[in-house]
């Protein structure tokens, strides 16, 4: 007894007898690998906990630009059908030697084909998001450096490796399922689509779409501008890769096609207004309000539009709709220019059938 008080150490109640029986060790080596267990889950939980708040508060604080709005008004336009994946194909294809053909669309839900034929059954997001990663590149490649930085950010460079290779042969797996190609080559440092495959993405041709209404624009071409300009926003089936809304990588590209979506509406509305068309107006209009609601340019589009049709009960309903959007997400009222306007219009409403009309 006497040995065992000797070799006591520490002080109070924590005082631990250095020469205790083996069980007592054990077990209470056991209590504290516990309690430490414990310790690292509650740290793992509050950690998430942090990322997942931050990750909230970033994706949902308030931006200018809405995805996805209620519509702003009854007449509501139908959407286009998208272009046929052949004509997508023969429009804007990468030049190609085997005869292999792949159509991916990037915007809205993600969809790939091969030769016509749907590729489906992915594993694994990584995989995917590589592919993703070297279609969306001018070239169709990535650079591996860049891809392990994308992708696996916090991971150790040789697990990443490992885990990029994994991902890689995920993909060929299931591309292989559909068509004996390789879909993704290591050559130079580099992933990226063979050579001697075409490719072609509707956001290529959105893009080209866009330059050529510009062109025609520039040219003196209205009626030319205005068929580029309404395929191109055919197009635009939704935001860029818009199930991959909380990857970094992907944000700067789909604010940049969101903006030139919305200029391209912006030009689409003012050939229609040069050539008075008046349905075609009304259906840019709110294209442009399902993107942006707190447009009050697009809100005053839409009130001399049904203005010049004579209806008076939805200049009404249009003013209210602009009113209460801007008071609910950005605090103001509508500016004099709207209200001015609303009241001009509300006046010669009634009078509109039969003369001629002005977006003056």
């Amino acid at each position: 007894m006497v040995a065992t008080l000797v070799g006591q150490v520490g002080h109070g109640d924590d005082r631990v007898p250095v020469s205790a029986p083996p069980d007592q060790g054990r077990a209470r080596r056991r209590r504290g690998g516990r309690w430490s267990r414990v310790a690292s889950r509650l740290s793992d939980a509050l950690v998430a906990a942090t990322v997942d708040r931050r990750r909230h508060e970033r994706w949902n604080r308030p931006r200018p630009i809405v995805a996805s709005v209620p519509d702003p008004s009854p007449d509501r336009p139908r959407s286009e059908p998208p272009r046929p994946w052949g004509a997508l194909a023969a429009a804007g294809a990468d030049s190609t030697g085997s005869g292999r053909r792949v159509e991916a669309r990037l915007f809205g839900p993600f969809e790939l084909r091969i030769d016509g034929e749907v590729v489906g059954g992915w594993r694994g997001q990584r995989g995917l998001g590589v592919l993703k990663h070297v279609l969306s590149r001018p070239k169709r490649s990535s650079p591996r450096d860049v891809l392990l930085d994308t992708m696996w950010p916090y991971a150790d460079p040789d697990r990443a490796r490992n885990r990029l290779q994994v991902a890689v042969s995920s993909v060929r797996r299931t591309v292989r399922r559909v068509a004996d190609v390789d879909i993704l080559e290591h050559r130079d440092g580099s992933y990226r689509i063979p050579a001697d495959v075409g490719v072609s993405t509707d956001v290529d041709e959105f893009e080209r779409l866009v330059a050529a209404g510009r062109r025609a624009e520039a040219q003196g071409d209205p009626t030319t501008a205005a068929d580029a300009y309404e395929e191109a926003v055919a197009l635009y089936r939704g935001d860029f890769l818009a199930e991959d809304l909380y990857e970094d990588w992907t944000s700067l590209r789909r604010e940049t096609l969101r903006v030139t979506y919305l200029d391209v509406l912006d030009r689409l509305a003012q050939l229609h207004i040069s050539s008075r068309r008046v349905g075609q107006c009304i259906e840019v209009a709110q294209l442009i309000l399902r993107q942006d609601p707190s447009r009050e340019d697009a809100h005053r589009l839409l009130m001399r539009s049904y203005a010049a049709q004579g209806r008076v009960g939805q200049v009404d309903r249009q003013f209210e709709i602009c009113r209460r959007t801007l008071c609910e997400a950005l605090a103001t009222p509508p500016a004099a220019a709207t209200v001015e306007l609303y009241r001009t219009v509300r006046v010669e409403a009634t009078e509109a059938r039969g003369r001629d009309w002005s977006f003056a």
